[in-house]
């Protein structure tokens, strides 16, 4: 029977509720924190986005052209399991297959009608559009994707640790990955990944009313 890390679980759980209740009871302030967070993240740390996902991207292509490609992300006598290309099916297909069907047409569009800076609806607005989705479903997407995938994979299936964002940082860390450094790390990422899933529901609900 799998156990839970009662530090992490709590502490996400108790941070998510409160989040939830706070949308719920107080939409209004609490949509306007969001609004001015979201567009300062914009204004100061844009650059930092666009710089990280072109480091990702050159490093996976370093990765993928050095010898480090070469290290088996499992034990020196494993046996993949399945062929390459079927491999490379069900990454496609569960990591963005989906996706690209709705947001390949949705996201453009939403661009277009609503773009980040200027008027709607105009010929740089559509090129503003189609920037923005390139980078989301281009290289630079799947480079982010394969910076941590690896990262989780190497530690868990390599280096035999628990299946854990936290054993990723143990170069770093040291054994502190086991106390509260190691918490903090696993409670910012869940909340991390229940912000970004809850952003694309967003962005899902105000696409379906554009006419």
């Amino acid at each position: 029977m799998r156990k839970i890390n009662p530090p992490v679980f709590y502490t996400a759980s108790g941070l998510i509720f409160a989040l939830v209740i706070i949308s719920v009871f107080f939409t209004g302030p609490f949509e306007k924190g969001v609004n001015a967070v979201n567009d300062s993240i914009n204004q100061y740390f844009g650059w930092f986005l666009i710089m990280s996902v072109s480091v990702f991207l050159v490093f996976s292509l370093y990765l993928l052209a050095s010898k480090y490609g070469k290290i088996r992300l499992s034990p020196d006598d494993s046996k993949p399991k399945y062929s390459f290309i079927s491999w490379l099916s069900m990454l496609f297909s569960a990591g963005m297959g989906i996706g690209l069907m709705f947001y390949g047409v949705a996201e453009p569009m939403l661009h277009y009608a609503k773009p980040p800076m200027g008027a709607g609806e105009t010929v740089e607005a559509a090129r503003t559009a189609m920037d923005f989705s390139f980078l989301h479903w281009g290289l630079h997407a799947w480079a982010t994707y394969i910076v941590i995938g690896l990262a989780i994979a190497y530690f868990s299936y390599r280096k035999g640790y628990p299946i854990s964002i936290r054993y990723v940082f143990y170069p770093i860390f040291g054994n502190r990955i086991y106390g509260w450094v190691g918490h903090t790390i696993d409670i910012l990422a869940v909340l991390g990944t229940l912000l970004g899933a809850s952003v694309s529901g967003v962005i899902t609900l105000i696409s379906t009313k554009i006419n």
